[in-house]
């Protein structure tokens, strides 16, 4: 359940050209920031769609500043989850293209223009992911997930793929072809990770291209501590195991052959380690991808849109 409010005047209702979206739980502060950096955008006819599922007024307080201009829109949430947020941005933006970010990242002027003209001059792109770089932050105390892009290609499988969600933009029609974001995958849910990827895996095998893009680049500042480490490589290996295990009870075969790769890759970089005397690393990641697909065999699904099935679909 969700309620809908709109900030700015009726000009909010036109069709802008593109749609920013941030979805955010409990970090007024840091959403403000990110919301600032987006209306300091070099190109002007966009909408911003904030959706807020914190337990607090703090992003509302942050939205409240922007009385009068007609881009800002915010959507206060009572679901959980960031799959869940996205998807309501999904049904509410009004432009066809759609470009993500997270609440502690600060964009740069060009990001919208960059993405816009990505998205505008070819249709079979169906998601993207802009270049993502660390803010500053302690090395020696502190870790920040990154996603650094320095060429630019379009793919069409996701072999070496270096984009996160942080920076990531989609094409509104093919996300809602492929049945959005998978609401079991994503921070917050179940599957606690990969929900980016699954959803490229989605839309590659409907056709679409993936595409990846250093010319604008998006500045994270979601430090986590060093001993978050383990629990954040637990969480993407679950959350991988468990997106790759529903594909392949869709008949996506070549996703098994991915996730047996993946598991070889990672004995042989252990086996490696133990035979030169290192302690072996790996086991954890491994431990993670097996639980996340077991996890995933026991769950009903939505074939046609190769999602897991919630209690509200």
């Amino acid at each position: 359940m969700s309620t809908t409010s709109h900030s700015g005047s009726p000009e909010s209702k036109l069709s802008p050209q593109i749609t920013a979206v941030v979805c955010t739980r409990n970090r007024g502060d840091l959403a403000a920031a990110t919301i600032s950096s987006i209306l300091s955008q070099d190109m002007q006819d966009f909408e911003l769609l904030v959706v807020d599922q914190s337990e607090d007024d703090a992003t509302r307080a942050a939205v409240s500043c922007y009385p009068h201009d007609p881009r800002v829109r915010y959507i206060r949430s009572t679901t959980v989850g960031l799959s869940k947020a996205r998807n309501i941005a999904l049904q509410n933006a009004t432009a066809e293209y759609i470009a993500y970010t997270d609440d502690d990242c600060l964009v740069q002027p060009g990001w919208l223009a960059t993405v816009h003209d990505i998205l505008s001059r070819d249709s079979t792109i169906g998601a993207g992911f802009c270049s993502v770089v660390a803010g500053t932050h302690d090395t020696q105390t502190a870790y920040v997930p990154v996603g650094p892009i320095a060429a630019e290609r379009t793919m069409c499988s996701l072999s070496g793929i270096q984009g996160i969600g942080a920076g990531l933009f989609v094409l509104r029609s093919a996300c809602v072809a492929v049945g959005a974001f998978d609401e079991k995958l994503g921070a917050g849910a179940q599957f606690p990770a990969a929900e980016e990827t699954d959803l490229c895996r989605r839309l590659l095998s409907y056709g679409y291209h993936i595409r990846e893009t250093g010319r604008t680049q998006i500045t994270h500042n979601g430090a986590r501590i060093h001993g978050d480490i383990r629990r954040l490589l637990w969480n993407y290996e679950y959350g991988s195991g468990g997106g790759d295990i529903k594909l392949v009870r869709c008949g996506e075969w070549r996703i098994a052959q991915f996730g047996v790769q993946h598991l070889l890759a990672l004995s042989t970089d252990m086996l490696k380690l133990a035979l030169h005397g290192h302690k072996p690393r790996g086991l954890l990641h491994i431990r993670a991808y097996l639980a996340g697909a077991f996890d995933g065999l026991r769950l009903p699904l939505n074939k046609a849109t190769r999602t897991y099935t919630t209690q509200e679909n």
